[in-house]
C-alpha cells in the first residue's frame, strides 16, 4: 500500500473507542506514557463522538486498504494566532510506510483553510518519538523550543509551521 493510496474519513464514521484504541496501539512500546494518558485519550474519543460537529472539522481517521491506520486531530481555539496538532498517530503494524507523513500533509492542508498565523505541534524528546519529529521536520515544521513538563515523557520538543513565512 502506498501512502498516496490513503483516504481520510470523518471521525464519527467509526464506532466509540477506535481514537482510543489507536493511542493504546500507538504507545504501546511506551507503557508508562498509556498508563498516565489512558484516562485523557478516553476522555478525548468520547469527546469527538459526543461532538461529532467539532470532530467533523478537527480530524480525520486515516485509512489504508479499507483498514483505519491511523488519525489526526488539531484545536483551532487559538485562531486566528494558531492551531495546534493534538494527537497525530499511526499504528504500529501500518507504520514506516509513509502513513504519518502524508497524513499530517493532509492535516496540514485542511488546517491552512482556516488561515492560521501558524501551526504548532510538540512531541516527546526521547527515542520513542524520533520517528515523529522527523516527520514533522520533513512535513516543514521546524523547532522552535524543548521544554518540560510533569509526566513520564517530561522533555517535549515543539515545532512549528508558518504558512508561506519563515519559521521562528
Amino acid at each position: 500500500m502506498e501512502a498516496a493510496d490513503l483516504t481520510c474519513l470523518p471521525i464519527r464514521f467509526f464506532p466509540r473507542g477506535t481514537l482510543l484504541r489507536m493511542l493504546l496501539d500507538a504507545y504501546a512500546d511506551a507503557p508508562a506514557v498509556v498508563d498516565a494518558d489512558r484516562a485523557d485519550w478516553d476522555a478525548f474519543d468520547s469527546f469527538f463522538h459526543d461532538f461529532p460537529e467539532i470532530a467533523d472539522r478537527c480530524g480525520f481517521i486515516t485509512v489504508a486498504g479499507g483498514t483505519p491506520v491511523g488519525f489526526a486531530s488539531w484545536d483551532p481555539r487559538e485562531l486566528p494566532d494558531r492551531v495546534r496538532i493534538g494527537h497525530n498517530c499511526i499504528i504500529r503494524k501500518d507504520r514506516g510506510q509513509g502513513f504519518g507523513r502524508r497524513q499530517m500533509e493532509i492535516a496540514v492542508h485542511r488546517i491552512l483553510e482556516s488561515h492560521p498565523a501558524e501551526i504548532v505541534v510538540s512531541t516527546g524528546a526521547s527515542p520513542f518519538y524520533l520517528p515523529a519529529r522527523r516527520m514533522y521536520l520533513a512535513a516543514g515544521f521546524r523547532e522552535t523550543r524543548r521544554f518540560s513538563r510533569d509526566h513520564p515523557d517530561a522533555d517535549m520538543v515543539e515545532y512549528t509551521l508558518v504558512p508561506g513565512g519563515i519559521t521562528p
